[in-house]
């Protein structure tokens, strides 16, 4: 009678277990992203991780009701299905796994080059006229760049070796009257993540983009992440 008892423990168990699993993965895939700034993961996407979270939940639920109406084993799917709720309350209501890959920037940024060399490296762009009347390097396409620009750029990135991660995908962008540097990553329309700094050194007050993750490291430079 109660032959089926283990195989609803360990199926309900297990269920939990990758549920558990897959966040943990998620949140460190996000994480890696912005500290290593390896190319995107599918680890790291919300919608080709979610898919099997919810297949995962789904069948969980059901081993649950399936035992209720068994009353085989009830107690202990009911627990396991306790769990998923709690998952998901912490799921909604921390940070979004999203959210991590501006603080792995941070971490990796601030660890190679500190306040210091980020306000270094904002006097330096602005001294070699890349950002003269709001131009800008998109995405490490220096085309449009004069040969002189151009020398400028590639000294820039022999000396800060984050405008190539990601295989020369960054942005150098100018914000607020030239007096901020941006250097960011991301794909071509939204969801982008980066550094902004102020050239003279003053308060940073410029906007990226409404909703945008701020996360200040002093009162000059933060780094930032835009809505996808």
């Amino acid at each position: 009678m109660n032959g089926h008892a283990p195989y609803t423990k360990i199926i309900s168990t297990t269920c939990l277990v990758f549920l558990v699993a897959i966040l943990v993965v998620n949140y460190s895939a996000n994480y890696s992203m912005g500290f290593e700034e390896s190319s995107f993961s599918i680890l790291a996407d919300p919608v080709m991780m979610g898919i099997p979270w919810l297949l995962i939940a789904t069948f969980l639920i059901l081993t649950w009701v399936s035992s209720l109406i068994r009353r085989k084993c009830y107690w202990w799917t009911t627990a396991m299905a306790t769990g998923l709720v709690v998952l998901m309350a912490i799921e909604h209501f921390a940070p979004g796994a999203r959210g991590l890959i501006v603080y792995g920037l941070r971490d990796r940024v601030m660890q190679d080059y500190g306040l210091d060399g980020l306000r270094r490296f904002a006097r330096d762009v602005n001294q070699n006229g890349l950002l003269r009347d709001g131009g800008g390097v998109s995405h490490g396409d220096i085309s449009q760049l004069s040969d002189s620009e151009k020398t400028a750029y590639e000294e820039l990135e022999q000396k800060y070796t984050f405008l190539h991660w990601m295989s020369g995908s960054t942005s150098i962008l100018n914000y607020q009257d030239n007096n901020v540097v941006n250097f960011e990553w991301g794909g071509a329309l939204s969801g982008h993540w980066g550094c902004s700094i102020t050239i003279d050194g003053q308060k940073n007050e410029s906007e990226i983009e409404s909703g945008s993750m701020i996360v200040p490291v002093s009162d000059d430079i933060y780094f930032y992440l835009t809505p996808d």
